[in-house]
């Protein structure tokens, strides 16, 4: 991954869905920190799922049941590791499920980066993801989410990251969000 994404992108932005997805990603935080049981919490996982596209997937009822409770047992514990929810979603479908994986994890840490089919056109990352996996394809995952974060990590403290979270503030000053989610509803929403 190259740490320059080329900032004359930054006119490919459309900044009306960006407001509309965070205007839909403070509600689900909202409900996310206010729910009791989110294994059990309909409402914050219809709206999670319409947020995430986790509809598309046409999952089982059984995998989400087995997603959002593990993702309301993770938030109790806050003991999250890409490497035990990849193997534990693999037990349900038996599939490599790294961006269902990182989805959760951002939502319990927006410190995280999310691993989405558009983060990775604009990033130019290759990554065949979602198909039958084994166990040496899910330790693929977690060294290929690694290299991600750390991709993250180097580029936030680039020029071009700041001028991207200086973009972001412009257009929403009053936003609480991280500059982890400030990039990521960036690059959701850049033409490329």
């Amino acid at each position: 991954m190259n740490k320059t994404i080329v900032s004359n992108k930054m006119t490919n932005i459309n900044w009306i869905k960006i407001e509309i997805g965070l205007e839909k990603y403070n509600e689900i935080m909202t409900l996310y920190a206010c729910s009791s049981n989110l294994s059990k919490d309909y409402l914050f996982q219809k709206k999670y799922k319409a947020f995430y596209k986790l509809n598309f997937a046409k999952k089982s009822d059984d995998f989400y049941k087995v997603y959002f409770m593990l993702l309301n047992k993770i938030s109790k514990s806050g003991n999250s590791d890409i490497d035990k929810v990849l193997k534990y979603l693999h037990k349900v479908e038996e599939k490599k499920e790294l961006s269902f994986a990182s989805k959760m994890l951002a939502t319990i840490d927006p410190n995280l980066p999310v691993w989405d089919s558009k983060v990775r056109n604009v990033l130019k990352v290759k990554y065949k993801t979602n198909f039958k996996a084994t166990y040496k394809d899910i330790i693929e995952c977690v060294e290929a989410y690694k290299v991600f974060c750390n991709w993250y990590k180097l580029f936030l403290k680039t020029p071009e990251a700041n001028s991207f979270i200086a973009e972001f503030d412009k257009h929403f000053p009053k936003s609480k969000i991280s500059k982890m989610k400030k990039l990521d509803f960036i690059f959701w929403q850049m033409e490329v």
